[in-house]
């Protein structure tokens, strides 16, 4: 998944004005009929949910638009450039590279943004008449377009964003609660790239979507593993769910949750301080239910959090803090 690029674009240049005389038998001198260049075409960026990554900009990262065409005699105006559109993911973020500062934040379908404008057409001599100057033998060149070099950077629009160690389940979780067809297998790392999917509860024509976000280890933070690349993708989520693996016991729980708090800290305070419960997978590997419940106990004393329980492998418990969930959005706490 490609979901940072930087690409360098240029609005058209502005069209010249044209130097022109209509001469007679009775005005030798001539009147000026030279006319205006047209205005270069603009860059603009525009959302589709068509598009996922930022491949074809990593392929291609120069763009230009049309340049406006230069005027004629007979006081004829040069057509003005075409505006270049490029299509981008919903979810873009735009920054210009040399100012730093974000252009535009498009999250909604079919959002548009100039991100440079076409340099306007020059003047032609018939619109340099004056009193003083009737016959004016100059035009003015078109100006140039404006360049930019931009950086996209994409962050998936999501509600919940599944927040686990390697391994801990979530790609299983996303597959059974949503129509997402994550890879899962027995080592760490299977799920590569940021994937989303859509649920929907029964009776209801709320969609909640739920983004997997790659495993997280220490140091993610600060770029070790996968971590780091992704951990942007949840910044716009509502709801975070910490999934956890309940066979480690309560001191490998313990010690992976602070890992991941940790690391949520250490990335982004905001995204640190979003509301989240914790989601104890794999009950399917615990014979003993008074060992889930004493369990549950301690970390729901210990966090103050909510607490749910599930088997993201048979579906246990899943229905369970799926309701929580979607009475949460229809209520709108959170």
């Amino acid at each position: 998944m490609i979901d940072e690029v930087k690409i360098y674009i240029k609005g058209g240049n502005g069209g010249n004005g044209c130097i022109s005389f209509h001469r007679t038998k009775v005005n030798p001198h001539g009147t000026p009929d030279g006319g205006n260049g047209g205005d270069g075409g603009n860059v603009i960026l525009r959302t589709t949910f068509d598009k996922s990554s930022f491949l074809d900009f990593k392929a291609k990262p120069h763009y230009k638009a049309e340049s406006g065409k230069s005027g004629g005699s007979n006081n004829r105006s040069g057509a003005n450039g075409a505006n270049l559109i490029l299509i981008v993911p919903l979810g873009t973020i735009i920054k210009d590279v040399n100012s730093n500062i974000i252009i535009g934040d498009l999250n909604l379908l079919n959002q548009e943004v100039t991100v440079a404008r076409g340099g306007r057409g020059g003047r032609g001599n018939a619109s340099f008449v004056s009193q003083k100057n009737r016959y004016p033998k100059h035009a003015s060149t078109g100006e140039n377009g404006e360049d930019k070099t931009l950086l996209l950077e994409l962050r998936l629009l999501a509600d919940v964003g599944l927040i686990g160690k390697p391994n801990s389940g979530k790609s299983t979780l996303l597959n059974r609660i949503t129509d997402a067809r994550s890879r899962v297998g027995e080592y760490e790392f299977t799920t590569v790239d940021p994937v989303l999917g859509a649920y929907m509860y029964p009776g209801s024509d709320r969609h909640i979507i739920f983004a997997d976000i790659p495993g997280l280890i220490e140091g993610a933070s600060s770029g070790r593993g996968l971590g780091f690349k992704f951990l942007r993708h949840i910044k716009r989520t509502s709801l975070l769910i910490i999934l956890l693996d309940i066979s480690k016991g309560i001191s490998g729980i313990k010690d992976d949750l602070n890992v991941l708090l940790d690391e949520l800290s250490f990335y982004d305070q905001d995204v640190f301080l979003k509301k989240r419960i914790l989601l104890l997978n794999k009950i399917d590997l615990i014979k003993d239910k008074n060992e889930i419940k004493e369990v549950v106990k301690y970390f729901s004393d210990h966090t103050g959090q909510t607490v749910f329980t599930c088997s993201a492998l048979n579906g246990d418990g899943v229905d369970i803090f799926l309701e929580y969930i979607f009475r949460m959005f229809e209520t709108d706490k959170v």
